[in-house]
């Protein structure tokens, strides 16, 4: 007769580990205004993909308000803009694939702050969002 080792007897399986119940975001119901709505990164990470997706079918919220410092045909020109009707405007594509916070004043505007210092719109080459677009195409070349 072959006996078992001592130990073989003493072994037990672990114990699971207890997950605690994952929410379910309803995708029928995201916060539109980005001024409101929570940052990608704030979304239960197995469904960060899916709010993604469900956000670029929306598109970019783009109300349509009688605001005289913001110029709603700043839309045609950017595209990718957001105005938040606290009077900010956030960058569309910035949300959906935000890069990690650099720490640096200002790196968080057209994301997570929201911009709106408007006289800096129309400054020719130092326009605000086309210097906003110029760092971005950076990160993504």
């Amino acid at each position: 007769m072959v006996e078992q080792p001592l130990c073989a007897s003493v072994y037990k399986e672990p114990a699971l580990i207890s997950e605690q119940p994952l929410t379910r975001i309803d995708i029928a119901h995201l916060i539109k205004d980005p001024s409101n709505r929570p940052q990608i990164w704030e979304y239960p990470v197995n469904q960060q993909d899916e709010i993604r997706r469900a956000y670029i079918n929306l598109g970019p919220y783009q109300p349509l308000m009688s605001d005289y410092r913001f110029q709603s045909h700043w839309f045609k020109s950017y595209p990718w803009l957001e105005y938040s009707e606290k009077n900010t405007a956030f960058c569309f594509p910035c949300y959906l694939f935000p890069s990690k916070p650099s720490g640096k004043p200002g790196s968080d505007t057209f994301t997570v702050k929201g911009f709106n210092c408007w006289k800096k719109v129309n400054d020719g080459e130092r326009c605000a969002f086309l210097t906003h677009m110029r760092k971005r195409s950076k990160f993504s070349s």
